[in-house]
């Protein structure tokens, strides 16, 4: 062969060396290009040969003695290689129809693992959609749950914004009477002396008593609600709440200046008690001190009659 636009004349001395290079270039490119195509074919048909020889190994493990394979042969060549457990009746079924053969032979092998091949992908598909729609259905029902779980939510809240809204105006009615009824302690208190100051405390206190109870249901039901509310409850149920409280720290602070009172009033009446018993020592004191100078104190008259003597 002779590479296109050069001619057998010019070989002859007229192309001069570059026309032989050429030439040779030529030919060892095509003797390479021979010997890959060739290593090609030979390696498709070796790989082919092996392929063919593991097929057959693989037929033999699992063919009966008839060299056939029934339905149990699938069966088990299925779960061995394909990992597909228990084959239908209507897969088996498909084969037979398919092969045209009621137990498969070494010719119809291959036609055979592609089928099951096919089966296999079939499966995991199923399975995938089922795990899907396993999904969603789960998404589905929390969804649902958490729709309900929402609903209930927010009725709790607003019964328990209902209950502080009626309850939260008695309450504070109650501390400003208790403010009225002993507003002579807590705005005079300090004219009085320590049975006064214990007596109007204990006064106080038991008073206070009556909002007490109240006030702290009212706090247990807003600690309730700030435990309930959600970024999915309306944003308008934890603006009232937000009001409620305010109102109700009011009312709270009101009822603990009185509490403070109380405690600071105990501890006047102590002192106060203190001193007037300082005070009363010191009486005392003078008074013993007075009536030893009056016992002391010579008689007139006898001086008088010492005086004549």
């Amino acid at each position: 062969a002779v590479p296109p636009g050069l001619s057998v004349a010019a070989l002859g001395g007229a192309a001069g060396a570059d026309a032989q290079a050429q030439l040779r270039r030529f030919v060892l490119d095509e003797a390479a290009t021979k010997a890959k195509v060739a290593r090609e074919r030979s390696g498709r048909r070796a790989a082919a040969a092996k392929r063919e020889q593991e097929q057959r190994e693989l037929f033999a493990r699992f063919a009966n003695p008839l060299e056939l394979l029934g339905s149990h042969e699938i069966d088990t060549l299925a779960k061995a290689e394909y990992e597909l457990e228990g084959l239908s009746e209507e897969f088996h079924e498909k084969v037979r129809s398919a092969l045209s053969v009621e137990a498969v032979n070494y010719e119809k092998f291959a036609r055979l693992r592609q089928m099951l091949a096919i089966e296999r992908s079939e499966v995991k598909a199923r399975q995938k959609r089922f795990e899907e729609e396993e999904r969603q259905r789960k998404e589905a029902e929390e969804a649902e749950r958490r729709r309900q779980e929402i609903a209930a939510l927010q009725g709790k809240v607003k019964a328990l914004l209902g209950e502080i809204s009626a309850s939260l105006p008695v309450a504070s009615k109650t501390i400003a009477g208790v403010e009225v009824e002993c507003s002579e302690f807590l705005v005079g208190g300090d004219s009085f002396n320590a049975d006064e100051l214990l007596a109007a405390a204990a006064e106080t206190e038991a008073a206070l008593k009556r909002p007490a109870a109240a006030l702290q249901a009212l706090r247990d039901k807003l600690e309730a609600i700030e435990k309930a509310l959600c970024a999915e409850l309306p944003k308008y149920l934890g603006e009232e709440a937000r009001e409620l409280k305010v109102k109700f720290e009011r009312a709270e602070a009101r009822g603990t200046r009185m509490s403070l009172a109380v405690a600071k009033a105990r501890a006047r009446a102590k002192e106060t008690e203190a001193k007037e018993e300082r005070v009363k020592e010191q009486r005392q004191k003078i008074a013993k001190l007075e009536a030893k100078y009056d016992n002391d104190e010579p008689d007139d008259e006898d001086e008088e009659d010492d005086g004549e003597w």
